[in-house]
């Protein structure tokens, strides 16, 4: 469980410090069942990944860190919400 998130710490350095960085939680019992991710299709047409997903986290960070002027002043601590939930507007 939780690979990708592993690779992503890693990749920051922070392998010792993971128990910190990852929080389980529950299931969003309508969204996360349906989650099926596969790449048959896209091999069955001759596709096949030119970088590793490790090297690929690695580059992404990379960029963030030397464009952080794209990014930098924008507010993302929304996106960092495991379930975020937008306030009903009933008027």
């Amino acid at each position: 469980p939780c690979l990708k998130s592993k690779a992503i710490i890693a990749a920051y350095g922070l392998k010792e410090e993971e128990g910190k960085w990852i929080e389980f939680v529950a299931d969003r019992h309508f969204n996360d069942q349906r989650y099926y991710i596969s790449v048959q299709k896209l091999e069955d047409l001759g596709w096949s990944p030119k970088v590793t997903f490790a090297d690929g986290i690695k580059k992404t960070i990379d960029w963030y860190k030397k464009n952080e002027k794209h990014w930098a002043e924008e507010d993302i601590a929304g996106a960092l919400v495991p379930h975020p939930r937008r306030p009903l507007d009933l008027h």
